[in-house]
C-alpha cells in the first residue's frame, strides 16, 4: 500500500506500449517529470538536430505536466539535462535561462552516449516540490 496518495499522468504512445511509463508522478508534495524529449503532439521530433528548439519544446511539455498538478516552474527544485553532445550546453542553456528567468533550480548537466532516436539531442527531467 502506498505511503501517500499518488497521482500519475499516463503516456499513450507507441513507445509506452512497449516501455510503460508515466509522464509525471505526484507522491505527497513531490512531483517528478520523466525524462522528456522534444515531441510534437503527433509524435514527431521537434527541431531535429537543433538543441535550442528541442529544449524549448521540452520545457513546454514539462510546463503542461506541472499545470496538471496545479504547480508552475517556480516549484521546480531540480532539473536533469542530458545532452548527446556537451557542446550543445550553450544552446540548451539559453532555453533554460528563458524558462527559469527568475529563480533557477539546481541542475545536473550530463553528456550521454545516445538517446532513443539519432535526431534527439536533449532529454530533460524535472522534480518539483510543493511547499
Amino acid at each position: 500500500m502506498p505511503c501517500s496518495e499518488q497521482t500519475r499522468i499516463p503516456v499513450r504512445s507507441a513507445l509506452a506500449e512497449t516501455f510503460p511509463y508515466s509522464r509525471a508522478v505526484r507522491i505527497g508534495s513531490i512531483i517528478t517529470v520523466s525524462g522528456t524529449g522534444a515531441y510534437s503532439p503527433d509524435g514527431q521530433i521537434v527541431g531535429p538536430h537543433d538543441p535550442y528548439q528541442q529544449a524549448v519544446r521540452i520545457y513546454q511539455i514539462i510546463d503542461d505536466a506541472l499545470r496538471h498538478f496545479g504547480v508552475t516552474r517556480d516549484d521546480v527544485a531540480h532539473v536533469g539535462i542530458h545532452l548527446t553532445h556537451i557542446a550543445h550546453w550553450e544552446a540548451v542553456g539559453r532555453a533554460h535561462k528563458e524558462y527559469f528567468f527568475s529563480e533557477p533550480p539546481s541542475v545536473t548537466l550530463t553528456q550521454v552516449s545516445g538517446l532513443l532516436y539519432p535526431e534527439m539531442l536533449v532529454l530533460i527531467d524535472a522534480m518539483a516540490v510543493i511547499a
